[in-house]
């Protein structure tokens, strides 16, 4: 025991000592506290079992820190965004190896379909993720219930203020007016639909394919005396009638879900969906980078957000312009979008033990996992979020589009 004791005490003097911005204590599974000499550690890992410094010197990928992680083997107390240093360190040490592929009661997300991005499998892969408890995501997110990037104007901004600032934002985008029929693919808990019905007098058409969000909506819709101009229904964006025909579209935070392959498929479909002279804002995660870690993408594939793909911007914009869009603005939200999980993380952790019995504590460790790891890697440049304008070509007339971006 006191040898292990001795690899742990060698092993945060190696890290701190390498990680200088991220001191940290780590407290053993005796209760024993370790702690950097003359430095305020931002977290403590807190080790389960005498065994976790050989398994971490075993196999020290993602999925084997994740697993280990939802397994309640490691724990992290304090701030979590500081973690993720650690853990490359542990990567690039150690490396990756045999490991244990079982986190306990959270079992990984799992598919009959083979091929990602088909209507069936998207829709599974929905279900894992959203449909596990409205409950839990009211704890989670603001009064709005908004699931993508807000935009804060202040550093004391709330993230309600900076959520009703986004749907503000992109509305005025596109130039939103009343009269106008709007189509919001993706609608999750109907944010969007609330929000138009509320500041303009048009009509919204929301398209979802969860199950609980759907019913989350229909009554909020109802309590709020919306139903008349904002309808919704379960349908894959596929599958959309091209029957009707809207005069602006809205996007936000859905198509990670649609899988790069689709991309094609998706600007297509809305293109023909939009009046001619529409405009379709959209909002998207992108990577900042050419190569990412294979064991990072299958443990978030199998554990937080499954089949979920970040095309990189170029991918955006070819597949609109290709489609027949002009592409009119492109902005990058970045920042936003790290501060956004911050907010969701802080929430989440606030609220823990009534999103524990809601949806189970496996569940609550991978979402607490989402969020800091996102923060930490939005903030770190290896990933962005852009808010675009696309137009519809209408003939020889001009684009009816705001001359200026005012906000």
């Amino acid at each position: 025991m006191s040898e292990l004791r001795q690899m742990a005490q060698e092993f945060l003097q190696e890290a701190c000592s390498a990680l200088p911005e991220h001191p940290f204590s780590v407290r053993l599974w005796d209760g024993t506290v370790i702690a950097p000499e003359a430095q305020e550690p931002s977290f403590t890992l807190v080790l389960g079992h005498p065994e976790i410094i050989a398994k971490f010197m075993a196999s020290s990928d993602w999925s084997s820190l994740g697993e280990a992680f939802l397994r309640g083997e490691i724990d992290v107390e304090g701030n979590m965004e500081h973690v993720y240093p650690v853990a490359e360190y542990l990567q690039a040490k150690y490396g990756a190896g045999p490991r244990e592929v079982e986190s306990g009661e959270l079992s990984p997300f799992a598919s009959e379909v083979p091929e990602p991005h088909t209507v069936e499998r998207d829709a599974e892969a929905i279900e894992y993720h959203y449909d596990q408890g409205n409950e839990a995501f009211a704890k989670i997110l603001d009064a709005t219930q908004n699931y993508s990037s807000a935009c804060y104007y202040r550093d004391d901004e709330s993230l309600e203020q900076a959520q009703k600032n986004k749907m503000d934002r992109i509305c005025r985008k596109i130039g939103l007016a009343d009269g106008d029929r709007v189509l919001d693919i993706g609608c999750g808990w109907g944010a969007v639909l609330s929000w138009v019905t509320e500041h303009y007098d048009a009509t919204i058409f929301g398209v979802t394919i969860s199950k609980a969000q759907a019913e989350f909506c229909r009554a909020r819709l109802a309590r709020e005396g919306k139903e008349e101009r904002a309808k919704l229904e379960i349908c894959d964006y596929r599958e959309i009638d091209e029957g009707q025909r809207f005069d602006k579209i809205i996007s936000l935070g859905m198509v990670e879900h649609v899988g790069v392959k689709n991309l094609p498929t998706y600007f297509a479909k809305a293109f023909r969906l939009l009046e001619p002279g529409g405009l379709f804002g959209l909002q998207g995660v992108s990577s900042s980078v050419t190569e990412a870690s294979t064991e990072a993408i299958d443990f978030t594939s199998s554990y937080l957000f499954p089949d979920a793909d970040m095309p990189y911007l170029a991918q955006y914009i070819q597949a609109a312009s290709e489609a027949g869009f002009e592409v009119r603005d492109v902005e990058n939200l970045r920042e936003h979008y790290g501060w956004t999980h911050r907010d969701w993380r802080l929430n989440l952790e606030a609220n823990e033990e009534a999103v524990v019995a809601a949806i189970g504590e496996k569940r609550y460790r991978a979402l607490r996992i989402l969020y800091s790891y996102s923060t930490y890697y939005l903030l770190k440049g290896k990933c962005s979020v852009y808010q675009f304008v696309l137009w519809k070509p209408d003939g020889d007339r001009p684009a009816d589009v705001p001359l200026r971006r005012e906000v």
